[in-house]
């Protein structure tokens, strides 16, 4: 695993849009400066920025309870601009949702095949595992992490570990 916290981002990104999964995860707590850094990584590398909460929740909201977890993938999918242009996801939570049965790290890296993502989910990052929620809570999930580029943060700008 390599950590440098001065890493140039453009460098990353297109490391990681020649690997298998061309996915870059941003990981960190609530506040920590993931959506303004997503923000300024879309305007300086031309990516669509997409805060998917809002927007998947009220397309899920038309399906029922049942049909939500099978349809999840196209829905999402349905929400993206055209394969190719690269995203930046934000406002993920909604896939943590235990109705939903979804693997967040799965679909996102679904997603990576045809283009770069940089997705944000909130959690932490330690020991090569991603971990987001408390293990009593619904949503808790504990996951080795490898073959993937990790923006962790914890106040304001990311150090970069590549796993």
């Amino acid at each position: 695993m390599t950590d440098n916290s001065t890493a140039d981002v453009g460098s990353l990104l297109r490391q990681a849009n020649q690997s298998r999964d061309r996915l870059l995860l941003a990981i960190g707590p609530n506040g920590s400066g993931k959506t303004s850094w997503l923000r300024e990584l879309a305007a300086a590398h031309g990516l669509t920025y997409l805060p998917i909460g809002a927007p998947l929740s009220r397309a899920l909201g038309d399906l029922s309870p049942r049909q939500r977890p099978l349809s999840l993938a196209r829905t999402l999918d349905s929400l993206l601009p055209a394969p190719g242009l690269g995203l930046c996801l934000d406002n993920t939570d909604l896939l943590f949702a235990p109705e939903l049965q979804c693997d967040p790290l799965r679909l996102v890296a679904q997603l990576s095949q045809h283009r770069l993502v940089v997705a944000a989910f909130t959690g932490s990052f330690a020991a090569g595992r991603f971990t987001h929620a408390y293990p009593d809570h619904p949503e808790y999930l504990s996951v080795p992490l490898s073959g993937v580029t990790v923006a962790l943060f914890t106040a304001g700008q990311p150090s970069f570990s590549q796993i």
